[in-house]
């Protein structure tokens, strides 16, 4: 995986040009299933520690990694979607279909594009308890190409994190390509390639 950033921090983990410096040679591997992804460096956690900041800014890139390939998982694989058999009520909207549903206390409402691809999803009446997201064709259904929720369930300009992601074909399979996170309340915007992706199959 090839990684580079671009952002203004205040933390201790480095200014951006040594966190560029220091991730820039790290061979990370990354292992996607239908469930979760994992990433590791291929270092010891001793040898992570022992890394300048005490390996924080490796820490900061495996977490931006993870969490941008989790959410691409929940978006990808109709986790968003209610459960079969759950009661839903349908009418048209502005942009195309409104679908309302109710999940344990909560009324869930969802937009959807004319094409049927998912716009917004989140509590219904409630700004801030929202996520968007935008879809466009692909050759086996719809691509996830932005990911924007609130950061604590606050979804308001300057404190959502926006998730962006280009595609490559990997042994028939449409998985990211360049990965973008744009985290507005840090003003951190980290990017990542995916290279030399395989399929392999599990018995």
């Amino acid at each position: 995986m090839q990684h580079f950033t671009e952002a203004v921090r205040v933390g201790d983990e480095g200014t951006d040009e040594e966190i560029a410096k220091l991730i820039q040679p790290i061979h990370t591997r990354v292992t996607v299933s239908r469930q979760n992804a994992a990433v590791s460096s291929g270092m010891t956690e001793d040898e992570e520690n022992r890394l300048p900041h005490g390996g924080m800014a490796e820490g900061l890139l495996k977490h931006a990694v993870q969490f941008s390939l989790n959410s691409w998982l929940v978006a990808s694989n109709s986790a968003l979607l209610p459960p079969e058999g759950t009661p839903v009520q349908v009418e048209p909207s502005a942009s195309g279909y409104k679908l309302e549903f109710k999940i344990h206390n909560f009324d869930v409402e969802m937009l959807f594009a004319q094409d049927m691809s998912l716009q917004s999803e989140g509590e219904k009446g409630s700004a801030s308890e929202r996520r968007e997201t935008d879809f466009r064709p692909g050759p086996q259904g719809f691509l996830l190409t932005s990911y924007r929720l609130g950061e604590d369930g606050d979804f308001r300009p300057g404190n959502r994190i926006i998730l962006t992601y280009t595609y490559q074909n990997v042994g028939g399979f449409q998985l990211p390509e360049q990965v973008a996170i744009n985290r507005e309340s840090h003003h951190e915007v980290w990017h990542y390639k995916l290279t030399d992706c395989t399929v392999q199959a599990t018995k």
